[in-house]
């Protein structure tokens, strides 16, 4: 029925602008709008609401209960979303208006499975007003002399409407400044920006250049951890730390140490500018900042993955906990926990992004470890570069390793000779190969380019073997070697083809 009124109105527009006007434009009108109020007031009569069912009661058991009283044209039993939990009530649409009646002369009268049931007069949800509602509200709430700050501003945007100076631009215009940020950040960190904060080399402060981050200290209201007693003691003994760099940075290292575990360590916010537990820092972080940028790195060389070795007060502090788990009672942690270990990073620069300067070990034995990897980088690559970090990803379901690790250097330069160096070379008595490690996105771009470049290369390659066929065509004269010699090199291009994608 609404097509087809649609249908009439479209009939009658075109009427009116071949002829100036239909008369019974208006008339038509009236009839629907009458219609369409008769259509509403049938359905609220012809629908009856049911409730008190059994929760066994289903759809086609209500149909057959009801179809005693009359013609039933739907019956259906209300359900809870997801769930199909039965709620108790349904409802029910007879064909005419006299049996609706009858039914509802059977409230509470009527037994489904045993019990009785309510039959009410079924009534359409009338559409709430809220923006009226809330302006009632807030009228008694004027009254009462309790207005909101929420109640001035829906006053002025009630206002502003009225009046058609609606402030929607100006968060539109945010949202957008926002995207082209987040855009231009995404397109930085692909170019090679600095990913600790977003910003190029030209913006990095110089106090920033000569800041180095230490993780997974037992500060802060840290359980576990290393204690900050025993770094600070590791910079004033330490015979290695203190040849390689100077004199300055070693009594900074400790004073600024100090000074720092006092005080509280780094908060969310500035590991967060600096993606600092993003690339895997745990528990207390401090921020050093050293007397020259060059000591950075062999700072970092020296403290990333430190363990430290097992002193007297650990191994008490563990026979205490051991009597605690005994009785039953929460331990303090142990001290020296094997995966409480110092993690180490530049803030900024080159140093800041290991992820950055990552390869892949392929064909790599099942039984590898992580040591016989440094092992064979020091012996192949060299001795000075520094692996910041190996992974070997596993199998979940069978607990196994999947044949290929990532290493993970601190300078472009370091991974480069990785690349060249070990390929081909014995890791745990198997060859590997080596290569960059590529994010998602940049294997996507090296495969669109890839696409891109291989029919070129097969054009060519068809046109030589057509080429090739027809001076043997030309040789032989004779009709049936020209068409065996056209097939062939029909053949041969599609080989070419083949070998260049693979």
């Amino acid at each position: 029925r609404t097509r087809l009124n649609r249908r009439i109105k479209i009939i009658m527009v075109e009427l009116e602008e071949e002829d100036g006007g239909f008369e019974g434009t208006r008339e038509d009108k009236e009839e629907e709008q009458k219609e369409k109020n008769t259509t509403k007031r049938t359905r609220e009569i012809l629908d009856v609401f049911v409730r008190n069912l059994p929760h066994s009661t289903t759809d086609e058991s209500l149909e057959n209960a009801f179809s005693e009283i009359g013609l039933v044209r739907q019956a259906w039993v209300a359900r809870e979303k997801g769930t199909h939990v039965h709620r108790g009530f349904g409802y029910v649409t007879f064909s005419m208006k006299e049996d609706v009646e009858e039914a509802l002369k059977l409230n509470m009268k009527m037994e489904i499975e045993g019990r009785k049931i309510g039959i009410l007069r079924s009534k359409e949800k009338e559409k709430v007003d809220f923006k009226e509602r809330k302006r009632l509200k807030r009228e008694m709430r004027e009254e009462k002399g309790e207005t909101t700050k929420e109640d001035e501003d829906d006053d002025r945007k009630e206002k502003e409407e009225e009046e058609g100076t609606t402030k929607e631009d100006e968060p539109r215009k945010r949202t957008t400044t926002t995207k082209e940020e987040q855009k231009q950040k995404r397109i930085r960190q692909s170019k090679g920006a600095s990913a600790s904060t977003g910003t190029t080399a030209a913006t990095m402060t110089s106090e920033e250049k000569k800041t180095v981050i230490i993780a997974g200290l037992k500060i802060g209201g840290e359980i576990k951890g290393v204690e900050a007693a025993k770094v600070i003691h590791f910079f004033r003994t330490d015979k290695r730390l203190k040849k390689s760099v100077s004199e300055e940075t070693a009594k900074v290292l400790v004073e600024r140490c100090e000074q720092i575990c006092k005080e509280k360590p780094a908060d969310d916010q500035t590991c967060k500018k600096y993606k600092i537990r993003e690339d895997g820092a745990t528990r207390g972080v401090v921020l050093l900042k050293l007397k020259r940028e060059e000591d950075v790195k062999t700072v970092v060389e020296r403290m990333h993955k430190l363990k430290f070795e097992e002193t007297k007060k650990d191994k008490q502090q563990k026979k205490v906990n051991f009597e605690k788990r005994a009785k039953g009672e929460r331990d303090s942690g142990d001290a020296n926990a094997d995966n409480d270990s110092l993690w180490s990073r530049a803030l900024v620069g080159e140093g800041a992004n290991p992820k950055k300067h990552r390869v892949i070990l392929r064909n790599l034995a099942f039984h590898a470890t992580e040591k016989q990897i440094r092992d064979s980088i020091a012996k192949n690559v060299s001795e000075t570069a520094f692996v910041w970090d190996v992974s070997i990803p596993i199998d979940q379901t069978t607990k196994k390793m999947r044949g290929f690790a990532f290493v993970a250097f601190i300078t472009a330069k370091d991974a480069v000779s990785c690349v060249e160096k070990m390929n081909g070379q014995k890791v745990a008595g198997r060859v590997v190969a080596v290569d960059v490690a590529l994010s998602k996105r940049q294997e996507k771009e090296s495969q669109v380019l890839a696409a891109t470049q291989t029919p070129k290369v097969n054009d060519d390659n068809h046109d030589d073997g057509n080429e090739e066929e027809e001076e043997d065509d030309d040789d032989d004269g004779d009709d049936d070697d020209e068409n065996n010699n056209d097939d062939s090199s029909s053949g041969h291009g599609s080989s070419s083809s083949s070998s260049s994608s693979s």
